[in-house]
């Protein structure tokens, strides 16, 4: 495919993450966090356990879409908060 005279890849592997993750504005592990969520889908069905396929277009579709990356900031930072929360010490028990 071309696209004003540089040829890009049509899919990219899960060897591509950081630069997807840079693409959509978010780090490696936000891309991961998108996938478990399905958020962020791959090609296929592909097992758990095997090489990711993304459709190239695609991400850079949803890197121009700011309904899409609103939501999908939404769900990473509700991923945190909630992560956050789970190591908080309970304050219910405590004697002051």
């Amino acid at each position: 495919m071309l696209v004003s005279g540089v040829r890009r890849k049509v899919s990219l592997t899960t060897d591509h993450v950081g630069a997807i993750a840079k693409l959509l504005g978010f780090a490696e592990h936000g891309i991961q966090i998108l996938m478990a969520m399905h958020k962020f889908t791959s090609l296929g069905d592909p097992a758990p356990n095997t090489p990711k396929w993304f459709a190239a277009v695609q991400v850079i579709q949803l890197a121009e879409d700011p309904y899409w990356l609103h939501k999908a900031t939404k769900e990473v930072a509700r991923h945190w908060r909630n992560k956050s929360k789970l190591r908080q010490p309970s304050l219910a028990g405590r004697a002051d």
